[in-house]
C-alpha cells in the first residue's frame, strides 16, 4: 500500500454533543496584506488548477462547474528558513476563495496562488465557507490555513536545496490515483431524519421540526450503513431511492428514514438536547457491531489504517473532541495527486474526501499532510474550539 500522510485531517477533530450554539461568538482571524507580486499566480492561473482538479479527481458531474466569483485573502508568513543573509524566508501568500455552480448548486474551491507552494485546499462542489458557522471542522480547517502554508514554504525552500529537479522523462505522475467509498446519500440531522425523536425543544430551528437533532453520531452510522446496505432489516432500496430525503417524499420513505435514525440513537444511547444531541465513539463501535459488521476496535487517529480501511471500500468513522463538544463524520476517499510544478519539479499532495454529515454541505476534497501534529493545537491561541482532546475512528 502507498506511504498515507497526514496534516489537515487531524485538523478537522472533533464529538461529544456536535454542539453549533456557540459558535458565533468567535471569528475567523485573517491576517492581511498586498501579496508578493513576483510570486503569485494570476487569477487566470488560479482558476486554471480549480478546472484541472476537478477534471482530475472528482466525478463526472462536476466536471461542469464553473467559477463565477472570486475573494483574495493575503497571508503574511514568515518561515525558520534564513537566507544566506540571515532574514527570514517567507512573504505574502495569496489564497483565492473560488465561488463556484455546478447543475444548480453552489460550491467553492480555495487556492493558495502563489507559484512556490500552488495548490488547491479545498473544493466541494455545494457548500461555502460560510458553513463554518455551523461545522466545526471546516472552521478549524480555515483558521489553520497559515500554520499550513508556513509549513508548506519550509518545505518548498528544502525541497528546492536538498533534492534534484526530475526531468518530465520520468512522469511520476502516471503514480496518480484516486479511490472513493462514497456513500449514495447525503442525510443530515433535521426533519424528516429526527421525526421519531421524542425530546421537544418548541423554541429551536425551524428545521428541526420543534424537536432535538438527530445528532451526529446517528448520521455518520447511518450514512456508513447506507453505504454497505446493511442490516436486511431496512428497506434500503426506499432509503437510497434518491440522496435526500424530505418533506416531500412519501410518508412511507419518511417514516423509514426517521426509523433508522432513532434506532441507531437508541443503540447508542444518544443524549438528545436542543443544542445538540450527543454520544460517543464506543457506543457507536458496539452499534455497529450490533448491527453485524466486523470491527477491529476503536483507534487513535492513524492514517496508514485509514487509507487501508477506504482502499477496501470502507468508509471510515471518525470523532474528534474540543472543549466545547465535537462531531462526528465520514472519511469516503483518498486522492493522491503527484504534479508537475513550475520549477520543473514533482510535487504530491494528498486529499481526503469528507461527509460531514450536513445534508451534504462542504462535503468534498480537503488537503492533508503528514507529520504535523503540532500544527493542530497552534502556540498563541486561546479557544475553547481547538481540537486539544482526542480524534479517533472506528477501525474496520
Amino acid at each position: 500500500m502507498k506511504q498515507c500522510s497526514l496534516f489537515y485531517l487531524i485538523v478537522l477533530s472533533l464529538l461529544f454533543s456536535c454542539s453549533n450554539g456557540d459558535i458565533l461568538k468567535e471569528d475567523i482571524t485573517v491576517i492581511s496584506t498586498s501579496s508578493d507580486e513576483s510570486y503569485e499566480l494570476s487569477v487566470e492561473e488560479a482558476k486554471k488548477m480549480v478546472y484541472d482538479f476537478v477534471r482530475s479527481s472528482v466525478t463526472k458531474s462536476d466536471r461542469t462547474i464553473r467559477i463565477v466569483g472570486q475573494k483574495k485573502t493575503e497571508y503574511s508568513i514568515q518561515t525558520s528558513v534564513k537566507t544566506r543573509s540571515g532574514e527570514s524566508i517567507g512573504g505574502n501568500v495569496p489564497v483565492y476563495e473560488f465561488f463556484t455552480e455546478n447543475e444548480g448548486k453552489s460550491g467553492f474551491a480555495l487556492v493558495v496562488a502563489d507559484k512556490r507552494i500552488q495548490k488547491v485546499l479545498a473544493y466541494s462542489s455545494y457548500g461555502s465557507l460560510n458553513d463554518t458557522v455551523f461545522n466545526l471542522p471546516l472552521k478549524f480547517f480555515v483558521q489553520t490555513i497559515p500554520d499550513c502554508l508556513k509549513n508548506d514554504l519550509e518545505e518548498a525552500y528544502t525541497y528546492t536545496k536538498d533534492t534534484d529537479v526530475l526531468t518530465k522523462a520520468d512522469d511520476p505522475t502516471k503514480e496518480s490515483f484516486r479511490h472513493y467509498c462514497n456513500p449514495p446519500v447525503t442525510w443530515g440531522q433535521g426533519s424528516p431524519y429526527n421525526n421519531k425523536v421524542t425530546y421537544s425543544c418548541p423554541n429551536g430551528d425551524p428545521k428541526y421540526g420543534g424537536k432535538a437533532p438527530a445528532g451526529c453520531v446517528a448520521v455518520a452510522l447511518a450514512q456508513l450503513m447506507a453505504y454497505h446496505k446493511q442490516p436486511s432489516s431496512f428497506n434500503w432500496n426506499l432509503l437510497l431511492s434518491s440522496p435526500i430525503v424530505s418533506q416531500n417524499d412519501s410518508e412511507s420513505r419518511r417514516n423509514e428514514i426517521a426509523r433508522l435514525m432513532f434506532d441507531i440513537g437508541d443503540k447508542v444511547s444518544m443524549i438528545y438536547d436542543c443544542d445538540g444531541s450527543g454520544s460517543n465513539i464506543y457506543s457507536a463501535e458496539a452499534a455497529l457491531r450490533g448491527y453485524g459488521y466486523s470491527t477491529k476496535g476503536v483507534r487513535s487517529y492513524n492514517t496508514d489504517y485509514i487509507c487501508e480501511n477506504i482502499l477496501n471500500n470502507k468508509p471510515v468513522y471518525i470523532r474528534g473532541v474540543c472543549d466545547k463538544g465535537g462531531h462526528a463524520w465520514l472519511i469516503t476517499g483518498w486522492e493522491h495527486l503527484v504534479t508537475l510544478n513550475p520549477n520543473n519539479q514533482y510535487e504530491t499532495n494528498d486529499y481526503f474526501r469528507m461527509n460531514w454529515g450536513w445534508d451534504g454541505s462542504s462535503n468534498g476534497s480537503y488537503y492533508w499532510k503528514s507529520n504535523q501534529l503540532a500544527s493542530f493545537q497552534p502556540t498563541g491561541r486561546s479557544s475553547a474550539y481547538e481540537f486539544n482532546r482526542s480524534l479517533e475512528f472506528i477501525y474496520r
